[in-house]
């Protein structure tokens, strides 16, 4: 049943082809119970937005998929396990258990080992290196000669005309889609349920779970028996649990002597105010202040944005940070140490 004062929303195929998920089932009795005079269609709307937003600032949505390789193909639709979703991008991948760079590393030095000097031939061999072209095709180099398996980890978002999220969205940032979702709503000017006060406290508390949501994805994704790590990270995470790389992957024998040993650190969320540019970072284990040996120890990323050490920011031995430029009031700051010792 649906329509003004309902609070027992109608069952909707769910992002898996079933029906709601308990979860979202929850979030819509409580946003119908809250807001008077909202309508299934309405709830069922700002959630979705909230969800889109929530998955384009966190990447939380994750897909794991496996798919085998063809030789002599080097192209592959990526088989989603979702219906619904547009690909945002590529957190990490594998193929035959070892993990491929993404293909921005052939901008700063790996292109001679991937062509054929005086030729137009695609290289073949091991995969190393991969792409993502829009919407959902994966691209490995080089092209591989034998069959093999690969795994892929993207973040995903629903799509505009999506009816429903899965519980494990649902169950994971039930707070923060709830936050989105009634920040939107109480903004709505001449509703029943408008207020411009409690809209600003449930944007607040949406971009704060955001925060949280973001920083433990840079941490690290956990679906079922695999570690993923941010892209940037994968391979020398990777090896400082005990994996290994591929020895034609120059730049991830790099990254692993760079790190080898060395563990990626999650810091507790900092909250920027537009001005303010000096922040002390903490390890969020710990408690205590971040000890990095120079800048170039952090991942530092603004909604999104990678920021250069030495240019965009600065952070001393004492853990504390200092931005060029000041973050927006209302930017999403994520914060890795990437030099913390495993021991």
């Amino acid at each position: 049943m649906s329509g003004t004062g309902s609070i027992i929303p109608t069952q909707i195929n769910d992002a898996q082809g079933g029906v709601n998920s308990e979860g979202f089932t929850y979030l819509l009795t409580n946003l119908l119970a809250d807001c008077a005079g909202l309508t299934e269609a309405q709830a069922r709307m700002s959630l979705l937005n909230a969800a889109r937003e929530f998955c384009q600032r966190t990447q939380a949505w994750v897909d794991v998929i496996s798919f085998n390789l063809v030789p002599g193909a080097a192209n592959y639709i990526l088989p989603l396990d979702y219906i619904n979703v547009r690909v945002l991008n590529v957190i990490a991948a594998s193929v035959g258990g070892l993990p491929l760079s993404p293909a921005s590393v052939l901008a700063s030095g790996m292109v001679g080992s991937f062509s054929v000097v005086g030729t137009n031939t695609a290289p073949t061999g091991p995969p190393a290196v991969f792409s993502l072209t829009p919407p959902n095709i994966f691209n490995v180099v080089p092209t591989p000669t034998k069959a093999d398996t690969a795994v892929v980890a993207v973040a995903v978002m629903p799509v505009a005309q999506a009816g429903t999220l899965p519980t494990y969205m649902t169950e994971m940032f039930f707070d923060a889609l709830l936050a989105g979702a009634k920040s939107r709503l109480l903004a709505m000017p001449g509703r029943p349920y408008t207020s411009a006060p409690a809209a600003q406290l449930q944007q607040r508390i949406f971009k704060q779970q955001c925060q949280l949501a973001r920083a433990e994805v840079l941490s690290k994704y956990t679906q079922g028996l695999q570690d993923w790590a941010f892209p940037y990270f994968a391979a020398c995470k990777r090896v400082a649990l005990g994996g290994t790389v591929p020895a034609a992957s120059s730049n991830l024998q790099s990254a692993t002597a760079m790190y080898s040993g060395k563990a990626v650190i999650t810091t507790t969320p900092i909250t920027p105010n537009g001005t303010t540019t000096v922040f002390t970072i903490y390890n969020a284990s710990t408690g205590y202040p971040i000890t990095p040996i120079s800048s170039a120890d952090l991942f530092v990323s603004v909604d999104g944005v990678v920021q250069i050490p030495g240019t965009n920011f600065t952070c001393t031995s004492a853990g504390v940070l200092t931005f060029t430029t000041a973050p927006e009031a209302d930017a999403v700051v994520s914060i890795l140490w990437v030099g913390g010792d495993l021991t």
